[in-house]
């Protein structure tokens, strides 16, 4: 976001706690409250040039502490496991693949466009889709919270992601700080056993 804002010339986002407290859904709202035009500019060409740079900078970024074994702990005790992202598929596959992850879900949903609209939908087609059973929706911000009521599903989030965990207290659900400290969670909860 901040190679897009520099090229705009527009103020950076100066640090993390800043980006935490700006950063929501409807992504679009958001870019224009950090100063995007889409009068001068449409939403889709910006959209097109940020996940260009986010192809570029993605390995670089690395997987959240815990969240890798998290997954593979997941995995190991039986419990099918899906993605549901306002992230473009395909940039979502490759992420998943590069770091190893990807054969551990049985389903990866994004988006088609890259426009990021939020995932309200794909999480209603997946609950259509699902088979009967508990599901834990992870996610790691407020919209992540609402898609999984929306849907009827239990949410835990993490305040590694998008949005601090001042942010999300007053959402009334579980926070954790990272990976590991999720999974000692599930553990307690008895759906994975101890390391």
């Amino acid at each position: 976001t901040n190679v897009l804002l520099a090229r705009r010339h527009l103020p950076l986002i100066p640090d993390r706690a800043t980006y935490d407290r700006l950063f929501r859904f409807p992504i679009e709202e958001y870019y224009r409250d950090i100063g995007f035009d889409f009068t001068r500019e449409s939403y889709a060409d910006m959209a097109v040039e940020w996940n260009a740079v986010y192809r570029e900078m993605q390995a670089d970024a690395p997987t959240q502490k815990g969240v890798a074994e998290l997954i593979r702990r997941i995995a190991a005790a039986g419990i099918p496991q899906s993605v549901l992202s306002a992230s473009e598929e395909g940039i979502l596959r490759e992420q998943l693949a590069s770091r190893g992850l990807l054969s551990y879900f049985e389903g990866v949903w994004g988006r088609g466009d890259g426009l990021a609209a939020g995932k309200t939908d794909l999480v209603l087609a997946f609950r259509d889709r699902r088979r009967p059973g508990q599901v834990l929706f992870i996610g790691d911000t407020d919209h992540d919270a609402a898609c999984a009521a929306a849907a009827g599903f239990d949410c835990v989030l993490l305040t590694t992601g998008h949005q601090s965990a001042a942010r999300l207290a007053p959402l009334g659900v579980p926070l954790f700080s990272d990976g590991n400290a999720l999974a000692d969670y599930l553990v307690r909860e008895g759906f994975l056993c101890p390391n």
